[in-house]
């Protein structure tokens, strides 16, 4: 474990990794670092994380951020790395792309309280979304299972977007800018799907 250092600043923390790993024994090293390093991070709420030393595809990073939580239970509230800003630009140019042309990605296992999908494309989670996780994205968001956390689908503004899943009981719902909550007593435990139409925000049983 020795080829992981944690480095903490005050506005974030940067993790180097060995370049020469494979990922699986980078993802075994990393949440052995982190249960052996609790003093650490004792007294942390929340944090920004830069990762170093290897290129990391977007899957990669995730499954780390969900390692990094699930061991720390710290709040991440955002994710610097040396391409961070070039993202910020194509995410911005991706609410000009048509939906159809944006990337997804795939995640199989339900979302825990305290894990996130931030991504800047279309999601598709097989499993829940259980209160306290979340999930947002620049196009349409699809849950293979109930959605009982945060979901919000076209967050740079494109209303055109969807959020379909087995069963919704969310905490909230949101596309684009139109936000709704669900009443605690109702559940829509059927096939449903979440649209804006008129400036409002519908939720509708999929034919």
């Amino acid at each position: 474990m020795n080829n992981i250092i944690f480095k903490g600043y005050k506005d974030r923390l940067t993790v180097w990794f060995d370049n020469e790993q494979n990922f699986e024994q980078v993802k075994n090293d990393f949440s052995s670092k982190l249960k052996i390093s609790q003093k650490f991070f004792e007294g942390a709420k929340k944090t920004s994380i830069e990762f170093k030393g290897r290129p990391l595809t977007d899957n990669q990073k995730f499954d780390l951020l969900n390692i990094f939580s699930s061991e720390t239970g710290i709040d991440i509230s955002l994710v610097n790395d040396a391409t961070q800003e070039k993202k910020s630009k194509q995410e911005k140019k991706s609410k000009q792309e048509k939906k159809s042309d944006m990337e997804s990605i795939f995640q199989k296992n339900s979302l825990r309280s305290g894990q996130f999908i931030h991504y800047k494309g279309n999601v598709i989670l097989i499993g829940d979304v259980n209160p306290g996780a979340e999930i947002i994205a620049g196009g349409n968001i699809i849950v293979m299972g109930t959605i009982k956390g945060l979901v919000h689908a076209g967050c740079y503004g494109d209303k055109n977007c969807i959020i379909a899943a087995l069963g919704m009981l969310p905490v909230q719902l949101r596309i684009a800018n139109i936000i709704t909550c669900m009443p605690d007593n109702e559940i829509i435990n059927k096939p449903s799907h979440a649209y804006i139409k008129d400036e409002k925000l519908y939720i509708s049983p999929l034919q």
